[in-house]
């Protein structure tokens, strides 16, 4: 009986949730960091106006936030960042030509198009502590947030038809003079199911999720 109320009365210590690891309410949460494969570059101008996809490989962003924890697991904040991304492509094509003075006269259509890409957003976040670790001060969580972006840029596109057969045509460029700019605000979104962070004081912090913080996104935090 002695051992059965003793293992009673230990019970709640021997739980994963550790004091010392959960954050404390009404205290503040500030981190920096950096992430990869912004998921929303798609849905934009880019794609719609120009049918392309304005990244080829994984961009780059830099993001900061600011989190009020009003319980010790929930905290709300802001967050805001930025990404840059620039591309290039090209391909050639052949076309019969308007005007063909004779059977073997055909078109070689160069193309090339050059894209630049700079975006930045402010949002609103909330993060929610699901679970602590007794050892290691570690903890799991997910954040989720929305808000909106400005996307300034443009897309140059150069063509250059080629006539052969027929010298007299000689080459004429069919592409902008002046490259189309981009100026367009959307909403965007962001949500991270699997969260893990550590420290004390000064920590870090490290992100699996979808949105305009990137796939991975990771940091470093502090507590005040």
């Amino acid at each position: 009986m002695k051992r059965l109320l003793f293992s009673l009365a230990i019970f709640p210590l021997s739980l994963p949730v550790n004091a010392q690891n959960a954050n404390k309410a009404h205290s503040w949460l500030f981190s920096i960091g950096t992430g990869v494969a912004n998921t929303d570059l798609n849905n934009s101008q880019f794609q719609t106006r120009y049918q392309l996809a304005p990244v080829l490989k994984p961009v780059r962003n830099i993001n900061a936030s600011v989190k009020y924890f009003v319980t010790s697991k929930l905290a709300i904040g802001i967050t805001a960042g930025f990404y840059h991304s620039t591309g290039y492509t090209e391909g050639s094509s052949v076309a019969t030509p308007l005007l063909s003075p004779t059977a073997g006269d055909y078109q070689i259509l160069y193309t090339s198009i050059v894209y630049l890409r700079h975006t930045a957003y402010a949002t609103v976040e909330a993060s929610y502590t699901y679970y602590s670790f007794k050892k290691g001060n570690l903890n799991l969580y997910g954040t989720a947030g929305f808000g909106i972006t400005h996307t300034t840029g443009y897309v140059d596109d150069k063509s250059n038809a080629v006539y052969v057969n027929w010298p007299p045509y000689g080459t004429c460029f069919v592409g902008s003079l002046t490259p189309p700019a981009i100026d367009e605000n959307k909403i965007t979104a962001y949500v991270a199911p699997i969260g893990i962070s550590g420290g004390q004081k000064i920590g870090w912090y490290a992100e699996a999720g979808y949105g305009y913080k990137g796939i991975v996104n990771a940091g470093l935090s502090y507590k005040l």
